[in-house]
């Protein structure tokens, strides 16, 4: 969809203007929450599934956990989202429908903080694409490309979609409200002189 620029021209937001949207609403959102003080802690906050952490004669699998983690920890948010970007080949409408879904979590009095940001993104991206797309990829991939244990994943998708209330469908109309939304806090982003991720 396209708008109109303050001289009126038509625009169009990238892929990427998305992606640093989303980066710069989850900062905010972090922000928020931070002053909410200690929250109770959340599946998504967790790097292993449960049986993993029971299972404490597999030293393979609590190997594998910590390489995970090492991995995760070290990527900022904008180096995760880019990555889950590009392996799983989003496409822009696909972001947007991640966002609107996060805020459906939110809704239901979901409370975001930096343990969880990463899993609760990555899984609405992962959610939406299964959901509107004809063709996704094996769980194993999508654990690969989100260094989360393929259990964890799982257990974080049907969390989400419990959260939700398995509500995926979305009006037209509130996607390009939604659309809308995002382009506005691009565009005031831009005109404070912040600058877009490329």
């Amino acid at each position: 969809m396209k708008y109109l620029n303050n001289k009126g021209n038509e625009v169009e937001m990238t892929k990427w203007e998305i992606i640093d949207t989303i980066i710069y609403i989850s900062d905010g959102l972090m922000n928020y929450f931070s002053k909410l003080g200690k929250v109770t802690p959340s599946i998504f906050d967790q790097i292993k599934s449960e049986d993993e952490e029971d299972d404490s004669t597999n030293d393979l699998t609590e190997e594998k956990n910590n390489r995970f983690l090492e991995k995760y920890e070290k990527k900022s948010m904008s180096e995760c989202l880019i990555t889950w970007v590009k392996e799983l080949d989003i496409e822009k409408e696909l972001l947007i429908l991640a966002m609107m879904n996060i805020d459906k979590i939110l809704e239901h009095n979901f409370i975001l903080s930096e343990d969880n940001i990463k899993n609760v993104l990555f899984t609405c991206l992962v959610v939406s694409q299964k959901f509107f797309e004809d063709v996704v990829f094996k769980e194993k991939d999508y654990s690969e490309v989100g260094n989360i244990p393929i259990k964890l994943l799982t257990q974080f998708q049907i969390e989400f979609l419990d959260q939700i209330d398995y509500s995926l469908n979305v009006k037209e109309s509130e996607f390009i409200e939604y659309q809308k939304k995002m382009f506005t806090i691009w565009k005031g982003k831009v005109s404070k002189g912040q600058k877009i991720n490329e």
